[in-house]
């Protein structure tokens, strides 16, 4: 996907917190349950709940980025 990688610092209760939803998720037999994944859904939730924004108007506030077929600015290697 469109996924970029960050860094976020958490304090130790906050690393306890995201352990314990990945490991109730794992428990639970659901595919979701990557640290990316749960924090992921937890902005979601945070948007769309707390903030009270329709995920329908998600594309107002982040719009699309043209397909011109370079998502990508990753160069491979070149082989000596």
């Amino acid at each position: 996907g469109d996924a970029k990688p960050v860094s976020v610092s958490l304090t130790p209760e906050e690393e306890l917190a995201l352990q314990a939803i990945m490991s109730r998720r794992r428990k639970r037999g659901l595919a979701n349950y990557s640290r990316s994944e749960v924090i992921s859904d937890a902005l979601w939730h945070y948007l769309t709940e707390v903030e009270k924004v329709p995920r329908d108007q998600i594309d107002i506030i982040v719009p699309e980025l043209p397909d011109d077929g370079k998502r990508s600015n990753i160069k491979p290697f070149q082989k000596k």
